[in-house]
């Protein structure tokens, strides 16, 4: 884990440089407003790590005993049919099964688009874009191309990411 933190670190560090460099050949707006924008979606990104683990962590917890009584309900249909004999898959059960499943908010992402780290997060990205603003400061497209290497990072990060493994794995 510590070595997946270090390498997303070194990717979004050389992404942040590159954003200097050039903003700080292209204007010195252009410069203030690319960082503003960069940082505040850096703390975005964090944020959403930390709510979605949050989430996680607490699905987990409160599963665990739905867990464990499922794998003991497919054990026992396991000791009932023969083991050559395959399970038979009925529609109508399934749809019953999904039936009885509540809607629940908490089942869904709408939880961890609303968390308190998020929308502080967001705050800190609307309030810096007012600041800019307010002082004449704001470039559009400084502060957009500001936003650019959170995805960025994130693409480069999974594609490094799965050719490790790929390495790791020996494919």
């Amino acid at each position: 884990m510590t070595r997946t933190i270090s390498r997303l670190f070194i990717c979004y560090f050389a992404l942040w440089l590159a954003l200097s460099v050039v903003g700080k050949f292209i204007s010195n707006q252009f410069f203030i407003s690319s960082q503003i924008s960069f940082f505040a979606s850096l703390i975005i990104l964090t944020a959403s790590f930390f709510a979605y683990k949050n989430r996680i962590n607490s699905r987990l917890e409160n599963a665990r005993e739905e867990i464990l009584a499922k794998i003991e309900e497919d054990e026992e249909d396991e000791e009932i049919l023969p083991q050559n004999e395959p399970k038979e898959f009925s529609l109508k059960d399934e749809k019953a099964r999904l039936k009885k499943q509540k809607f629940s908010f908490k089942d869904r992402s709408f939880v961890a688009a609303f968390m308190p780290y998020r929308l502080v997060a967001y705050a800190m990205l609307f309030f810096g874009f007012i600041f800019l603003k307010n002082e004449n400061l704001l470039n559009v497209p400084g502060f957009l191309v500001g936003l650019a290497p959170m995805p960025i990072g994130a693409f480069i990060f999974g594609i490094m990411q799965n050719n490790l493994r790929k390495d790791a794995d020996g494919k």
